[in-house]
């Protein structure tokens, strides 16, 4: 099966940051969280993975690494890094032996449903199946922890990781491969619910004592609300919870600031011949300038030192030159594909193998590769404009200068992705998250109801009814109206899960009304299953 992607080594072109290393390595030695912050394109992913890389591959003992990265989709962050972590533990054979030897050893320590998953996993995982073993530990996990959520909420809703369940997991791990435990979550301001992912951190702090030797680093910027919540994190538990300050490139020495000259010189078109010191003086201890000076399309358009500082200059100030030069010239079916990747959290790209044929759709997968042919994006396979801050400057400019084409667009791809999802099955859960994530950028485009309810019920599946309106219900009338039986199974989950939350608020006025659409819906299409049990569950 599958094994993870390998950390990358990028000492080559990872620049004064020797001290940041070894000072995130010290805080190995303790359990703990350590938070590390910093602006928008400072270096905190390559940062981050090169410390996974540094533990376990160089240093010893080799310490077993899940990392994950937000990409606003769903509060599921810690989950997906637990998930990574199995994948990883388990595509080594030896470890995968080792397990299954001492299993029947380590399982009477675990809680019974933990226990049951993991053992799920070892069975299933190295045999001759076509699924990669993340989404064998993904189905495992997801399933366990989504059986619980019925039961204890009366709601259908997709998984996130409870603190028993997140310790007895790294528990079983780190009790059968006896390595000490990294878990990192990255780009963690990007939740969309921090607060709840901050309970489970909070609560493995005050409760270290019961963990194995593990230690959880956060990167995020220093953006609100998810920052307030770090410090107060930190504050809560200090020693154990440290919040890490990313500085500017440390170039102080000689050696790293011939290194950095001599890489730019040689990899930077236009830089050749320039004088050290005044390309130094550019990037300003900013990774953010390398990054850009390093884009395809300002490689084959820089020749001087006027652009080099131009460049420099918009980079310092989050600004992309060229998406304004290319964004203005696409058309037809590349306009169209180009404004649903960007609709997407992050252009879809962790779940672009799940959504890639709804957001496809009608239009060729060879027009992605004709993007990033053009070098509106970075990558094709999975599609990705680049780093999360060019993410979202192109997604600006589109919902600005091409605003009735992104309300077309979003309406069209909120149908696709919303007619597979009946449950919350795994294979569908990617779906859901996808829906989630375009719920902000519809209700500012102030597209039909229809949509938005669909976004809405998706919402409902991960706990969050912040942005839950009447526009559910209206949205439901309207699927009945037009006889959209596709989008019912996921608009009578919403309904049930919303007033669920009605009930909790005691607010029975809108409960009623609520019960009284889904009944209606259950109605229309009696025949349909995935309708009639959300009726079910709400009456």
């Amino acid at each position: 099966m599958a094994a993870p992607r390998e950390f990358r080594d990028r000492r080559d072109r990872l620049f004064g940051r020797k001290d940041d290393v070894s000072a995130l390595t010290e805080r190995l030695q303790i359990k703990g969280l350590t938070a590390v912050a910093a602006r928008p394109l400072m270096g905190k992913s390559w940062l981050l993975e090169e410390l996974a890389r540094h533990i376990a591959v160089d240093r010893k003992p080799r310490a077993l690494v899940g990392i994950a990265e937000s990409s606003g989709e769903g509060a599921d962050l810690l989950l997906r890094a637990v998930v990574d972590l199995y994948a990883r533990w388990l595509s080594d054979s030896d470890f995968l032996e080792q397990a299954r030897m001492t299993w029947d050893q380590q399982k009477p320590n675990l809680l019974p449903s933990v226990a049951g998953a993991v053992g799920r996993i070892l069975m299933k995982t190295g045999e001759a199946v076509a699924k990669p073993i993340a989404a064998v530990v993904e189905e495992a996990l997801k399933g366990l922890i989504a059986a619980n959520n019925t039961l204890t909420t009366g709601g259908v809703l997709l998984p996130v990781l409870q603190y028993d369940q997140a310790r007895d997991l790294v528990a079983a791990v780190a009790a059968i491969a006896e390595r000490p435990i990294v878990l990192i979550l990255d780009q963690w301001e990007k939740s969309p619910d921090p607060e709840f992912e901050a309970k489970t951190l909070d609560a493995f702090l005050h409760h270290l004592d019961e963990w194995p030797n593990c230690h959880i680093f956060v990167a995020l910027r220093p953006d609100e609300p998810a920052f307030a919540i770090v410090e107060r994190l930190v504050a809560g538990r200090p020693g154990p919870a440290q919040l890490y300050q990313l500085e500017p490139m440390a170039l102080e020495e000689s050696a790293e600031h011939e290194r950095l000259v001599r890489f730019i010189q040689k990899s930077v078109s236009g830089a050749d011949g320039e004088d050290g010191e005044t390309l130094l003086s550019l990037i300003d201890g900013y990774p953010g300038v390398i990054y850009q000076w390093s884009n395809d399309y300002q490689q084959f358009h820089m020749t001087s030192l006027e652009d080099l500082t131009k460049v420099a200059r918009d980079a310092q100030q989050y600004r992309f030159s060229d998406l304004d030069q290319l964004l203005p010239t696409l058309g037809g079916e590349q306009l169209q594909i180009a404004i649903r990747l960007a609709l997407l959290p992050l252009g879809g790209t962790l779940s672009w193998p799940h959504i890639k044929t709804e957001v496809l759709d009608s239009l060729s997968e060879t027009l992605v590769e004709d993007l990033k042919l053009a070098k509106v994006l970075e990558e094709a396979d999975p599609p990705s404009y680049g780093h999360a801050k060019r993410w979202e400057v192109a997604q600006e400019w589109l919902l600005e200068n091409r605003r009735a084409s992104a309300r077309i667009e979003a309406s069209s791809l909120i149908g696709k992705l919303a007619e597979p999802v009946r449950d919350v099955s795994p294979e569908f859960m990617h779906h859901s998250a996808a829906l989630r994530g375009l719920l902000p950028q519809c209700l500012r485009l102030g597209i039909d109801d229809n949509p938005i309810a669909l976004c809405q019920a998706a919402a409902t599946l991960f706990g969050d009814y912040i942005d839950v309106d009447d526009a559910l219900m209206r949205g439901a009338a309207q699927a009945r109206a037009a006889g959209d039986s596709k989008i019912a199974p996921l608009l009578a989950i919403g309904l049930n899960n919303t007033l669920n939350d009605a009930k909790a608020e005691d607010d029975l006025e809108r409960r009623d009304a609520l019960l009284e659409e889904l009944r209606s819906l259950a109605e229309a299409w009696p025949e349909d299953a995935a309708v009639r049990e959300p009726l079910a569950m709400g009456l």
